[in-house]
């Protein structure tokens, strides 16, 4: 769990062996980096069934700074504070074009409010995308959840290919960044 150190004031006299501590401190949560957490799918995909949002799971962690993220794709907050957070998820090419698909975080249970939902339209359709500012408690759990009502099941893809012999190496991520601690 990252603390956020409180640095010291220093006033005249005596220097206390808890200020430099503090002092230490600060300077090792400096160079150990921001929490932050890159997660995306390289091989396995996820199965989501019909008209049931289901959690999408990483199989890649590129970087987890407070190894948070866990193996059903649940990130477990260990600093609190505010979170810039990016989840993508990457449909199959959408053809017949029927059938929505959807993107959405939850916190705790709970549906954040920037959920996307993609609705039916033209065959290009393939990926839906959610961006928030979102404030997180130690202990708060977050996933990432995926919805399709076109098929019985449907997998997530990586190395989307929208037209045969051509790959844009896009897949379903997860990306968290906290850019203000408290």
């Amino acid at each position: 769990m990252a603390k956020v150190p409180i640095m010291p004031t220093f006033t005249s006299g005596p220097v206390r062996a808890e200020d430099l501590n503090q002092l230490r401190d600060g300077v090792n949560f400096l160079n150990r980096g921001l929490p932050h957490c890159y997660a995306r799918q390289a091989i396995n995909t996820t199965s989501v069934s019909q008209n049931v949002w289901t959690p999408i799971i990483f199989d890649t962690t590129e970087i987890d700074v407070d190894a948070a993220l866990d193996s059903t794709g649940t990130y477990h907050c260990q600093t609190a504070g505010w979170y810039y957070i990016v989840a993508n998820i990457t449909w199959p090419w959408n053809n017949p074009s029927s059938g929505n698909r959807g993107t959405r975080l939850v916190l705790n249970t709970n549906a954040v409010v920037g959920t996307s939902l993609l609705p039916a339209a033209p065959s290009i359709v393939h990926g839906g995308q959610v961006d928030i500012l979102l404030h997180m408690a130690i202990g708060d759990q977050m996933q990432v959840q995926g919805f399709q009502d076109q098929l019985s099941s449907m997998s997530t893809i990586v190395n989307y290919q929208p037209f045969a012999g051509q790959s844009r190496s896009e897949t379903s991520f997860m990306s968290l960044l906290l850019v203000k601690a408290g």
